[in-house]
């Protein structure tokens, strides 16, 4: 990921690697000494880098019973296909 060449600020793919460590240092060391010096991306990058533990926080809400009878009933047929494909042992 670089920068937006019309505003020189980091796009949020970009701020979204650096916060997972997912950039190689060549790639990240001018991004942070962009942070440095720019207090709305250190803002945004700051907002990214709390994500993860917001979205740990989050609960997760319940599946509904007609997708998890639909899930079970997929699972089931697709099992019962596999058991009449497999060969028999003779």
């Amino acid at each position: 990921m670089t920068p937006h060449p019309p505003s020189g600020h980091p796009g949020p793919d970009a701020l979204a690697d650096l916060a997972e460590d997912l950039l190689p240092p060549e790639q990240a060391a001018p991004l942070l000494a962009h942070l440095d010096d720019c207090p709305a991306c250190a803002e945004d990058f700051a907002l990214l880098r709390e994500l993860p533990d917001l979205l740990a926080d989050t609960p997760v809400p319940a599946m509904p019973q007609d997708l998890a009878d639909r899930l079970t009933a997929a699972l089931a047929a697709e099992s019962a296909a596999r058991t009449e494909t497999r060969p028999q042992p003779q």
